[in-house]
Parts: structure tokens; sequence; C-alpha cells
């Protein structure tokens, strides 16, 4: 995942501006991150067990908020990514 942004950045840095070609990479970047990072949450031993009765705290709520708010923000970094091309093309 590392590389991967890498090249977009290395990708951006040669274009020197958003392009739908960069704008569709990092649309792809981010579901792949957004599925990496929900596999890891559902994965039922992500805490351990001494730590949840200590926090006493739902998992299951915690991890739903996480997830909600971890694919907003991949929305929007899409959607502002397409909206750059957009404004970079009506110069």
């Amino acid at each position: 995942v590392i590389v991967l942004e890498v090249g977009l950045v290395l990708f951006k840095l040669i274009e020197r501006k958003w392009t739908k070609k960069l704008a569709l990479y990092n649309t792809a970047l981010q579901i792949v991150v957004t599925t990496i990072f929900v596999f890891i949450l559902v994965n039922p031993d992500l805490f351990e067990l001494d730590f949840k009765l200590w926090a006493g705290f739902n998992e299951q709520i915690v991890k739903t908020i996480a997830i909600v708010i971890f694919i907003i923000g991949a929305l929007w970094n899409s959607i502002d990514c397409f909206k750059n091309v957009k404004k970079q093309s009506s110069y």
C-alpha cells in the first residue's frame, strides 16, 4: 500500500496537476486501502480480551464508527480529486 501511495505522489509530481487518470488511480487506491482497513477491523482478535474488559466499550460500535468514518474520508478524497480535475481543466 505504501508503494502505491508513493506511486501516486510521484505520478502527481510528474503530471504537475490532477488528471482524470490520476483521479481514477487515487480512487482505486482508496478502495484498496479501505478494503484492507475493513478486513483488519472485522478481525475478532483486534483487541485483547483484557483490554476490552478494562476499557469497557462496545467493540462493535467502535468498529462500525471507525469503518463509517474511514469510508466517508475515502469518498471525500476521491470526490475532491475529481473536483480538482474539473477545476484545473477549466483554466
